[in-house]
């Protein structure tokens, strides 16, 4: 039988083991994909479990490249089983240990085909080498073990093949740099949110700017303040500041933003939302320069950002959820101010209902657009690693 309490801690969930039946005709088959590539690149295998008659509650297996000559493990993704439920163990150029824990009822009987991990390997030489699979653990649904047949997988690395010489590239352009915002997509009525100015990396530096940001609609939102984060406040000036424009400009006097430097938040903006409805911020350089005193070319993104309370109560009577940490998405799903494993089973309740799905973005954790049980694993693993 699945393990389907929430707040039960993985370390108790890998001590479960009920009877156990050998290697049979029914017995699980895994699989690691085939691949040819050449030397110096990157090849793709995935670990498949073929099929899992009786289901699967939890696996642990190794997956060991027999010529590391030939190949080198560089990554592992998890897929199926994700989040704090897989857990890479062992990494080594030559062999990967993975666990995995099916808690959410993933895998049932006579479930087939089912990718667990996804393998990256470089191909170093050319040559074949095998990607076998050593099962530690592998228990059915009910918690019996089993011993799992395994397919290796044939990586085959070819010789790079001849190309003829390119000419050099024209002379580039001088690349822009990114300069946008980062910070919430909602902002909750009548509380102070924070967004911010964003460089790209600054491969010459930066000397100074002159930025001005603006809010297109007072009604909806406004500007309650604007404060320095990446240069020293003494070399920070406020030009302006009203409910809709912040205007500012800023000189790196003891080079504290340094040729190389990678993406900077400059600035912070303190915004509150005043009415539901849609604002969007914008930005226009007036003025920037790098170490040698060269303009700085930047591409500048806006920022859409929505405005509203919140999401409603989801049952008759009950609290309204919350935003425990200002992030736009409400993890206190039973409004009790808490976050726990009763928040995430309260959604996984209400995922059909009406209410929740005309408010998903306040639900969207893993935000891919839609509310479905991914969510709920989502909120779950975030409840996981606060409490374990």
């Amino acid at each position: 039988m699945k393990i389907k309490a929430l707040g039960l801690s993985l370390g108790v969930l890998t001590g479960l083991v009920v009877g156990s039946w050998g290697q049979t005709s029914e017995a699980p088959h895994w699989r690691v994909e085939s691949r040819q590539v050449q030397v110096g690149s990157d090849a793709v295998l995935g670990f498949i479990l073929v099929n899992a008659p009786r289901g699967m509650q939890r696996y642990e297996v190794t997956l060991v490249v027999r010529n590391p000559a030939i190949a080198k493990f560089v990554g592992v993704e998890a897929r199926t089983i994700t989040e704090t439920l897989f857990r890479v163990t062992e990494q080594s150029d030559a062999k990967v240990r993975l666990q995995g824990l099916d808690f959410n009822n993933l895998v049932r009987t006579d479930t087939k085909n089912v990718m667990l991990a996804v393998l990256t390997l470089r191909a170093l030489q050319p040559g074949k080498t095998e990607i076998t699979v050593e099962t530690h653990i592998f228990a059915d649904d009910s918690g019996a073990r089993a011993s799992p047949t395994a397919e290796a997988g044939i990586l085959e690395v070819t010789a790079p093949t001849p190309t003829a010489p390119q000419p050099p590239p024209p002379s580039a352009a001088p690349n822009a740099v990114s300069l946008g915002f980062r910070g919430p997509l909602e902002l909750r009525l009548g509380a102070e949110s924070i967004v911010e100015v964003l460089s790209g990396p600054l491969p010459n530096g930066l000397q100074k700017y002159h930025f001005v940001v603006t809010l297109n609609d007072s009604a909806t939102a406004r500007l309650k303040n604007v404060r320095s984060l990446a240069l020293d406040e003494r070399f920070f000036q406020v030009l302006r500041l009203t409910e809709t424009v912040a205007e500012f400009r800023a000189v790196d006097l003891n080079e504290q933003i340094r040729p190389g430097a990678s993406s900077i938040a400059l600035v912070a903006l303190a915004l509150e939302g005043k009415a539901a409805g849609k604002a969007k911020l914008s930005l226009e350089v007036k003025a920037a320069t790098d170490d040698q005193s060269q303009p700085l070319l930047f591409s500048v993104q806006s920022l859409e950002l929505a405005v509203g309370a919140g999401p409603p109560a989801l049952e008759p009577g009950a609290r309204p959820p919350q935003d425990l940490d200002g992030d736009g998405l409400y993890e206190d799903v039973n409004g009790d101010g808490k976050l726990t494993f009763d928040d995430p089973i309260l959604l996984a309740f209400h995922l059909e209902n009406p209410v929740a799905q005309e408010h998903k973005r306040f639900f969207d954790f893993n935000r891919d657009g839609v509310l479905n049980f991914e969510d709920v694993k989502a909120l779950a693993a975030k409840v996981e690693a606060k409490h374990f």
